[in-house]
């Protein structure tokens, strides 16, 4: 079984494509730039977040985006990713639908949940400097759940004596995410896992 799923999105400040295979071949290529600069906004975290959510999720597929400005670029990558995302896993239909997951990194500990209900939400308590990076990583994946029909909680702890770096806990939190992505989208069964007998 191959599930895959296809996005883009065209507007004046960016130009975006993205192709997610949730099975059978975990190669994947990300492409992101922008041509202007924007202080403490990196499209090289960005890129990092993505590259290592597709690594630990074991998800194939494509991200080319190029754009003006690195939040412009990122929120549609996010737009893009979420749509393609709901696209691959169709009507749902015996995938796992809940996982959550522990992940550590040099004093960073993230706890991530993740319902596939088909009911957007994001619950984000990041308790770590909100640097504009982390602040856009809070974006992404707000972004991410509202376009992917998926509840999402994400909980950023750290001990007083870590070294706080923004990168350190994007890439927890990607690699956390990737987890759960991959373990709550396993097939299963046959059914739909809701009483309704649907997920949206």
């Amino acid at each position: 079984m191959t599930r895959i799923g296809t996005a883009d999105r065209s507007t004046d400040e960016v130009t975006t494509v993205v192709e997610i295979r949730l099975d059978d071949d975990p190669t994947y290529n990300i492409a992101i730039s922008a041509t202007e600069q924007e202080p403490d906004i990196a499209v090289a975290i960005g890129k990092h977040f993505f590259e290592q959510l597709h690594r630990f999720s074991g998800f194939g597929g494509t991200i080319i985006a190029n754009g003006d400005l690195p939040h412009h670029v990122l929120e549609d990558v996010a737009i893009c990713w979420g749509q393609a995302f709901k696209e691959a896993l169709g009507d749902r239909r015996g995938i796992r639908r809940t996982e959550s997951h522990h992940m550590p990194m040099e004093g960073v500990l993230v706890d991530v949940a993740l319902d596939i209900s088909g009911r957007p939400w994001a619950t984000l308590d990041f308790q770590v400097e909100c640097t504009p990076m982390v602040e856009m990583i809070r974006h992404i994946l707000t972004t991410m759940a509202m376009h992917g029909a998926y509840d999402l909680n994400v909980k950023v702890e750290w001990e007083e004596e870590a070294i706080r770096l923004s990168h350190h806990v994007i890439e927890t939190v990607a690699k956390a995410l990737g987890r759960v992505f991959h373990d709550a989208t396993r097939i299963e069964g046959t059914e739909v896992l809701s009483v309704k007998g649907t997920l949206d």
